[in-house]
């Protein structure tokens, strides 16, 4: 006869506000003979929410946006982030130029009129050898790549949640992410990154609930900033758009257990002589997006 242990968990204590989550694990293990859970039905109503404003870059990098790059010797150069486009050279079919990246391009949603690069490596190196010709480029590293959008009317909106598709590695560097609702008076940091050296992301969208730093505004911007030293920041399909009222995503589920460390974790399935005489704790991680605050939320 098999033995069926079913593992419940209860993940508790949820502080929620309008930009992250913190949750506190509990070990409620219990051993449930005979248990069969019930299929549950979800009626899911789709919702559309209007867009503001949107880039995709479909026809370059816009002329009012300022594009500056700082080198390591403080001099200011135009044009540092690039356009790639199916007519242009390198084409969209390229991502990073220098000799230390792979080249490969990103694969946003609208990859088929192009997207928009800082390449650090080759503004430092244009050598076809990874760090042979250090400092050879057009503007030496470590520098400042900025890039700012001109004036967005955000005056009717309520609410906003950014988006954009994205891809970088980076050796020594920063990447930021900045808001301003006065024409760049005053800037808020809303996003920003230090990778390990030499790790990155091979792809993903980014989220941001916006509504407290630009809804209503009518000179809005948007800054993406990269700092450092090697290799590239790719970007695409930036969007601005209506926040949904409550929008609580949770994401990276993980387990650890007392008496096993994760770096020696248990296979897929637990015996039931070891599961009994330790302890296993699940957790996650959520952020919410939504417009309002939600408080003493329990699931």
């Amino acid at each position: 006869m098999k033995r069926l242990v079913s593992l419940l968990f209860l993940i508790a204590a949820f502080n929620v506000n309008a930009q992250q989550i913190s949750i506190d694990q509990r070990d409620l293990i219990q051993p449930l003979p005979n248990y069969k859970p019930k299929p549950q039905k979800q009626k899911v109503t789709p919702t559309k929410k209007a867009i503001h404003w949107s880039e995709d870059f479909a026809t370059g990098i816009p002329g009012t946006w300022t594009n500056t790059v700082t080198d390591v010797n403080g001099a200011v150069s135009p044009g540092a982030w690039e356009y790639r486009g199916p007519f242009t050279f390198p084409d969209l079919n390229t991502g990073g130029r220098g000799a230390c990246s792979d080249g490969t391009p990103l694969a946003s949603p609208t990859k088929s009129n192009g997207f928009i690069i800082f390449d650090s490596n080759y503004l430092d190196d244009t050598g076809t050898q990874c760090g042979g010709s250090q400092g050879s480029g057009s503007a030496p590293s470590a520098h400042t790549g900025v890039l700012t959008t001109s004036n967005i009317n955000l005056s009717s909106a309520t609410s906003v949640l950014f988006s954009m598709y994205h891809e970088y590695r980076a050796f020594v560097a920063t990447l930021t992410i900045e808001a301003s609702g006065n024409g760049g008076a005053t800037w808020t940091k809303v996003w920003d990154e230090t990778p390990f050296a030499n790790q990155g992301d091979t792809g993903s969208t980014i989220q941001i609930n916006l509504t407290s730093v630009l809804a209503g505004s009518s000179n809005a911007r948007l800054r993406f900033t990269f700092d450092g030293e090697y290799y590239e920041w790719m970007i695409d399909d930036i969007v601005l758009e209506d926040g949904l009222t409550a929008d609580m995503k949770m994401y990276d589920v993980f387990t650890n257990t007392t008496n096993q460390p994760l770096s020696e974790g248990y296979y897929t399935q637990i015996p039931n002589s070891q599961a009994s005489a330790d302890s296993i704790y699940f957790g996650a991680r959520a952020i919410h997006l939504g417009n309002l605050n939600a408080t003493s939320t329990l699931s």
